[in-house]
């Protein structure tokens, strides 16, 4: 009796294996497509920051130097008068 049922139940799915099969190895594709986008995404994403901070560094780089070049020259100015 149980060969006879194991048989029926094997009748059944194995017509349906090859569709299992390609649904089964369709999800892991998906998934696999998933996580590459999402890593490249992170990766842009990583990169965009990086050049934000950098030019973030330069403008605050350039703004010191901006001041101190000020600063000498208001210095230099004041020296000039006294002297005069």
């Amino acid at each position: 009796m149980g060969s006879c049922s194991l048989s029926a139940v094997l009748d059944v799915l194995i017509p349906a294996l090859p569709s299992l099969l390609g649904t089964l190895i369709g999800g892991a594709v998906t998934l696999f497509a998933t996580y590459m986008t999402a890593r490249h995404q992170n990766k842009l994403e990583n990169k965009r920051l990086d050049a934000s901070r950098e030019d973030e560094w330069w403008r605050f780089e350039r703004d010191n130097l901006v001041g101190l070049q000020e600063a000498v020259q208001r210095g230099m100015r004041a020296t000039g008068k006294c002297c005069l």
